[in-house]
This record gives structure tokens, C-alpha cells and sequence, in this order.
């Protein structure tokens, strides 16, 4: 029988039919189980480690290894963010875009989804040039000239 407090037990796992029994008059753990020996513990908990950042009672799980061996060293992440749109889809080894295929100049689209084309059509984005030609159309695109006043009194005094 370990004779330690709770909060010392790093390696056993508190399953809920498998809590250490604590005393209700002392703070001393009676029995808890062994988890080698034990039919009701599953196996993969075995290779289980119980992480603890406080002595509080919450535990935190980790696994001891990053997933599956037989899939191969995948070495984290293959795609990030893009800078023509923003999207996690640049592909790093490759160096292309699979959203909007930059670095190319033409823009990736196709037309099996109306959805994706309206998402990603003019008038979306900022459209910094093309929401002031309206305006500029309507004179007839002139630049570099002055308006003339609209009242009496300014044209008086300007004259």
C-alpha cells in the first residue's frame, strides 16, 4: 500500500472507477491500483504520462509519442498563409497558392462552383481603383481643373 498524499501520485491515472482511497479523517491515501496488474485499466494507458503544472487535483494527459510510426516522419505543417489572398493554402516545397494559384499571374477559377466564384469576385476586396472610376466616368475622366463657384456673391468677389 503507498502511503503518500494525492497530490504526490504522478504515475497513477485516477480513472473513475480506479481513484486512490483517501481517508475521510486523514489526508493519507489508503490503496490505489496497480495499473500493470489491473484487468480494468485499458492497455494504452500504459504508455500514458500524467502531466501536472500545479498541485491541484486537474490533470492534464499526454500522449508519449506524435501519432501513428508507420506514418512517417510528417514533419508538422506543409501549407501556410498566402499573400495575394490570404488563405492557408500556400504550399511551402511547391511554392504555389492552391486557392488562388500565386505566384501566377491569372487568378485561380473554375466554373463548377458558382458559391466559390461569387465568394471570390470583384467587389469583394477593397477595390482600390475601381470604386472611384464610376465617379470620374460621369466627367468624362478629365483631371487638373478647377470648378467654377455656384453662387453670385463668390463669383462677385473672385472677379
Amino acid at each position: 500500500m503507498d502511503q503518500s498524499s494525492p497530490i504526490e501520485l504522478s504515475h497513477k491515472v485516477p480513472w473513475s472507477g480506479h481513484k486512490p482511497i483517501v481517508s475521510p479523517k486523514k489526508d493519507m491515501v489508503v490503496s490505489t491500483p496497480d495499473l500493470d496488474t489491473d484487468p480494468l485499466v485499458p492497455r494504452w494507458t500504459r504508455n500514458m504520462s500524467l502531466v501536472r503544472s500545479s498541485p491541484l487535483p486537474k490533470c492534464h494527459w499526454r500522449l508519449d509519442t506524435k501519432g501513428t510510426g508507420s506514418f512517417g516522419k510528417r514533419r508538422n505543417k506543409s501549407h501556410t498563409l498566402c499573400v495575394r489572398c490570404g488563405r492557408r493554402s500556400f504550399h511551402i516545397q511547391k511554392s504555389r497558392c492552391s486557392a488562388c494559384a500565386y505566384p501566377a499571374a491569372r487568378k485561380r477559377t473554375y466554373n463548377w462552383s458558382v458559391k466559390a466564384i461569387r465568394r471570390k469576385t470583384t467587389g469583394t476586396g477593397r477595390m482600390r481603383y475601381l470604386k472611384s472610376v464610376p465617379r470620374r466616368l460621369k466627367t468624362g475622366f478629365r483631371e487638373g481643373t478647377e470648378a467654377k463657384p455656384r453662387n453670385k456673391a463668390a463669383a462677385a468677389s473672385s472677379a
